[in-house]
């Protein structure tokens, strides 16, 4: 049998879900059971699980479910809440249950209505699919009862069996009560749940805020009037913020007046008015408990007689100091703008000072504001004009005057700060000191910068004042802004100076200055340049008009020059290093030199052009002239040197020195001095020279000779040197110089000539007086004129032939024997290649020199030897032998006729022996025949040679022929170059 009964989720409000229940005491006893298990649990499970097994063992069922129904996406999904089972497997905590499949099933149960089926194999209102689905599970016996909302399912509680079942009205009607009783307990569970929840979440914010809360209740008497207000309740934080005690119970029950007696006006006032308009009390004016600042709102609990406030304080003492220090923040940002906008026009340092120093007295409202600068001694203090207020009392003092309080401070780098100098100590030099310049307190801000003592700025008051740390905070700020400007201020009046000075430099100089912007390509290179700015000086050296020029490009004024200054530039601007370069100027027909430099900004440079173009003309020219110099000096056969004035180091020195001075090439490179040059002159003359170069130095020319001992050969050479000064544009001897020229050939030349005119002149004379005595001797031994003729012409003749042989020699040569010797036997035709063959013998060693005056006379007497063998003698017959033999011989003082003079030295000895053979001389007694005559040539060996040169003569006649000696002394500088070395052997002819 079916139920059909009210869906309770529809049921109007106050009416029963179902019917009574018809059963008996016992299932009122069931429900009664149930009420008490709901009423002990709180947890929605629990409930749903407990009413799940309650049912199923009351009515002896098989399994009952508790089900949560959903519809997502048009399935319906089956949510098992509690379920209890006895020979049933339990069901899973969720499955879907097609709704469609169910047919008449899933129409009542949508409709609210309960579905009661007794046997499951009988009952034709079951789908098929629906029958063999519960058969499949072993369900025979069900009974489900829907619950709706809003008239959808969303609780199903069924009972199942295993077997057919009759299910009595009673029975369906107790679990249609059940299961409406489970979802009001569920219901309930979850809304205590909730309510408990959020009684715990508001608890804890309520504990863990800030703000304090109190719950207070007010105590009235009998006429209603409020006689006492208790605190019911209280948070943490209003324990915290009135310090009640270690725990909120400590307030909880007692009374406002004996805890907070200051906040009960503020809480009588909000009874008031919640009782005459049930409205609460926004925050007035902070209040001020237990030294802190509170913000305190009242609100009424429940109705406006219910007798409750509630108190909530917020602790807004950070928030007030907050503002306080704000306000003072704005203060000081206000001072400091109008300290900036009143020194901003101001450029004149001192003016700052005092402009800084009024707006500061007038701010803090101050007798005076002064500025002292501290001198570099770190002791004195100066006024300028930087001061406000009174006038000051002193413009100058010593800061330990004013004792060890700000000495201290001020060394420390402290601001020292008095609120009343007169309570300073007795012997504090500073209360006297301070008492003077009538300041009673006084804030001072030493200005300490780079670690030096600059400056300080006070701020003096003529009676006590109790300076706040806004105050100081404004005096120290003042003192570093004001330093700061007036820094600022000498800095801009420097750069202005200094920009002034520069540009009148720029504006002056004879260089050519361009200040350009580079142009870059898209790789970065620079490929042009406009021009910024130009000075006169590159007008002036280019022709192009500056106004013109400015702003335009480099390849537009300098096209052919463009490309070499711009690769320069690049270069410049990669590597940062200025550049100097001198380059001709196509454009321009002109050389300049051009240093290009960075100059403001990576994109930024300069460029300086000084016309060379006159300058490198000139150095051509200078260069064209000392090559020509320098081909004069190597041309020149004398010697061309110049030296530093100052050191009198060489400079110059010409290749002809190599072969003057005998010096190597590389001398003049070594570095030689004056002293190097100097030991080259021979001592004697070595002071003179030194007094010449000074001489030079001083401006003077001078002409004079000095010798040198030349290192090369050891000779010495006489130097006649013309040296002069050379001066600079300024005419200060910065070089000097000189021409050396070697004298010594001139010197000896000149002195050859003076004894070659002497000897001329001597010669001449003996000439004369030979030829008069040569003209007498032959005129007295001749027969006839006749013979006197030939014999005098032939005697002329030797004297002819030793003139010119001495003509020939050169200065300081000499005559030797042998050469004499042949020169007369050549005049007599005894030469080589004659016939005389190996009748004639020459023997001696070569090259013994004879002094000119030995010559004339030696030469005669060789003469008359030849004459006498040549006419009577052996080169006269065939069967004749001539022999002629020389050497030298020493021969000591005392030897001989006329030996020396006794000096003690060995003298040089030459001598001759003339020995004929082969031929009979007969005695002048003897019959007829030819004879030889002891006439003048005779007398001239035995006589002359003796008389004119100290000879040792011997003539004798014997019965070969003659054979004649002759021992000729030489000078010692007569042979000084000794013999030659050679030997004449045998007949020269």
């Amino acid at each position: 049998m079916s139920v059909d009964a009210i869906a309770p989720g529809d049921a109007p409000q106050g009416r029963r879900l179902v019917p009574p229940l018809p059963g008996t005491d016992r299932q009122q006893a069931f429900l009664l059971q149930l009420g008490d298990a709901h009423a002990a649990l709180h947890d929605p499970a629990a409930i749903m699980q407990t009413s799940a097994r309650l049912l199923c063992q009351h009515l002896d069922a098989d399994r009952t479910l508790y089900l949560g129904i959903e519809d997502a996406d048009g399935e319906r999904q089956c949510h098992v809440r509690g379920q209890y089972s006895r020979h049933f497997p339990p069901l899973p905590e969720r499955f879907d249950d097609d709704a469609s499949s169910l047919g008449w099933v899933s129409a009542q149960l949508r409709l609210g209505r309960p579905v009661v089926v007794a046997d499951a194999t009988t009952d034709r209102r079951l789908d098929p699919a629906v029958r063999r689905a519960w058969l499949a599970t072993g369900v025979l016996a069900l009974v489900a009862v829907p619950l709706l909302r809003n008239g959808r399912e969303v609780v199903h509680f069924g009972c199942h069996h295993h077997s057919a079942r009759r299910w009595t009205d009673a029975e369906v009607a107790l679990i249609a009560e059940v299961a409406e009783r489970t979802r009001a307990a569920v219901e309930r569970a979850r809304a205590e749940t909730a309510l408990r929840a959020s009684e715990a979440k508001y608890r804890a914010i309520v504990d863990s805020i800030n703000e304090g809360i109190a719950l207070i209740e007010a105590v009235t008497d009998g006429a209603g009037a409020v006689s006492d207000l208790v605190f019911r309740e209280v948070n943490p934080a209003f324990a915290r913020q009135f310090d009640l005690g270690s725990g909120i119970g400590a307030a909880v029950g007692r009374s406002v007046a004996e805890l907070l007696p200051d906040l009960v006006p503020g809480c009588m006032a909000a009874f008031a008015r919640i009782r005459r308009d049930g409205t609460g009390i926004r925050p007035g004016p902070p209040l001020h408990l237990r030294g802190r600042w509170f913000e305190v709102h009242f609100a009424p609990v429940g109705a406006r007689d219910s007798g409750w406030i509630t108190v909530v304080c917020s602790d807004i003492t950070e928030r007030r100091q907050a503002e306080h220090e704000l306000r003072q923040r704005e203060q000081r940002h206000e001072f400091l703008l109008r300290l900036a906008d009143a020194l901003r026009p101001v450029s004149d340092p001192q003016a700052m000072q005092a402009l800084a120093m009024q707006v500061l007295a007038r701010h803090l409202g101050v007798a005076r504001a002064e500025y002292y600068e501290i001198d570099p001694s770190g002791q004195f203090a100066t006024l300028q004009r930087g001061n406000a207020g009174e006038p000051p009392h002193q413009l100058r003092f010593r800061l330990e005057d004013f004792g060890p309080g700000p000495r201290c401070a001020y060394a420390a780098g402290q601001t020292y700060v008095c609120a009343d100098t007169a309570a300073l100590p007795g012997d504090d030099p500073g209360r006297e000191s301070f008492a003077e310049v009538q300041a009673r307190s006084v804030i001072g801000v030493p200005v300490i910068k780079d670690g030096m003592f600059r400056a300080v700025m006070s701020v003096i008051h003529t009676a006590p004042r109790d300076w706040s740390p806004l105050d100081v905070a404004l005096v120290e700020e003042t003192a570093e802004r004001v330093w700061a400007a007036v820094q600022r201020a000498r800095a801009e009046t420097a750069q202005q100076a200094s920009e002034t000075r520069y540009r009148t430099l720029f504006d002056r100089i004879d260089e050519g200055v361009a200040i350009c912007a580079a142009q870059r390509d898209g790789d970065g290179r620079v490929v042009d340049a406009r021009y910024v700015e130009l000075n006169p000086a590159y007008e002036r050296q280019t022709g192009l008009d500056r106004a013109r020029a400015l702003g335009t490009l480099a390849s537009a004024v300098f096209p052919l020059h463009h490309p070499t200054l711009m690769a320069i530039a690049d270069r410049v601007l990669r590597t940062g290093r200025a550049e100097r370069v001198e380059d001709v100027v196509p454009d321009l027909d002109r050389w300049f030199s051009l240093r290009v430099a960075p100059f403001g900004g990576e994109n930024g440079f300069s460029v300086f052009y000084a016309d060379i173009t006159e300058a490198r003309r000139a150095a051509e020219e200078l260069r064209d002239r000392e090559e020509r110099l320098r081909s004069f000096g190597e041309a020149s056969s004398d010697v061309l040197w110049i030296r530093n004035a100052g050191t009198l180091a060489l400079e110059y020195l010409s290749p002809a020195s190599a072969r003057m001075f005998g010096l190597p090439p590389d001398w003049a490179a070594q570095g030689k001095g004056l002293d190097d040059w100097l030991e080259l002159v021979v001592p004697q003359d070595r002071a003179a020279a030194r007094q010449a170069f000074e001489k030079i130095r001083q401006g003077e020319h001078l002409t004079y000779d000095l010798r040198i001992r030349r290192p090369s050969d050891g000779r010495v050479r006489l130097l006649r040197n013309t040296d002069f000064p050379i001066r600079d544009p300024m005419g200060r001897v910065t070089r000097i110089g000189g021409v050396c020229h070697d004298g010594t050939e001139e010197q000896e030349t000149a002195e050859r000539l003076e004894i070659l005119v002497a000897e001329l002149q001597h010669r001449t004379r003996n000439l004369l007086g030979v030829v008069r005595s040569v003209a007498d001797r032959t005129l007295a031994g001749s027969a006839s004129l006749e013979e006197f003729s030939d014999r005098f012409r032939d005697r002329l003749g030797a004297l002819a032939r030793v003139n010119r042989l001495l003509s020939r020699l050169s200065e300081g040569d000499r005559i030797t024997f042998d050469e004499l010797l042949r020169v007369e036997l050549a005049a007599h035709g005894v030469s080589n290649g004659s016939d005389y063959g190996g009748r004639l013998r020459l023997h001696g060693p070569e090259g013994i020199r004879l002094r000119s005056s030995m010559v004339q006379p030696l030469a005669l007497g060789l003469h008359e030897l030849a004459t006498n063998a040549l006419k009577y003698g052996a080169l006269s017959l065939p069967e004749g032998r001539l022999s002629v033999e020389w050497r030298l011989e020493d021969r000591a003082p005392g030897e001989g006729e006329d030996a020396g003079d006794g000096n003690g030295d060995c003298e040089r000895v030459l001598r001759v022996e003339w020995r004929e053979s082969g031929v009979a001389v007969p005695r002048p007694d003897r019959g007829p025949g030819p004879r030889p005559r002891s006439g003048s040539g005779r007398e001239l060996i035995e006589r002359a040679l003796p008389y004119q040169l100290r000879a040792e003569t011997s003539y004798e006649l014997t019965p070969n022929g003659v054979h004649c000696t002759i021992a000729l002394p030489l000078p010692s500088s007569a042979d000084s170059d000794g013999p030659s070395g050679g030997w004449i052997r045998a007949a020269r002819g």
